[in-house]
């Protein structure tokens, strides 16, 4: 099973943004057990530029065998170019078996711009690491 579950501050416009573009996806996602949530925020909140009233999106899966990461990175990224509200967006995933099977227990992130989508699991650090070590 890969999951994701993280959370994005949004001001009510980038809210409708991130609608739109859900919405050209969302029969794909709703397949594959991604969801959305909207938490609208009663108070004002602090965020990085300052008080704002706006909502926490929450983005995870649930029920799901196999989430596409590259998919919600994609949305992400459709997101990105269309506003300002963040240099990049970044998720961490994680990887489970039901089974004891070799490398299907691992963890991920992915790291999303613009112009940038990078995915690396744990799988391609401990072989990076183990390479600059000059281990076999």
């Amino acid at each position: 099973y890969q999951q994701i579950s993280f959370s994005l501050q949004l001001t009510h416009n980038e809210i409708e943004i991130l609608n739109r573009i859900i919405a050209d996806d969302q029969s794909c996602l709703e397949c594959q057990g991604f969801h959305f949530k909207i938490k609208r925020n009663s108070n004002k909140t602090f965020g990085f530029n300052g008080f704002f009233s706006g909502a926490t999106v929450y983005i995870y899966t649930e029920k799901c065998e196999w989430a596409d990461i590259e998919q919600i990175a994609r949305i992400l990224q459709k997101f990105l170019t269309i506003t300002n509200s963040y240099k990049c967006i970044a998720f961490e995933y994680a990887c489970t078996c039901s089974r004891p099977q070799v490398n299907n227990f691992y963890g991920g992130c992915c790291i999303v711009t613009k112009n940038e989508i990078i995915i690396r699991t744990t799988i391609d650090l401990i072989e990076k690491i183990k390479k600059e070590m000059n281990i076999r």
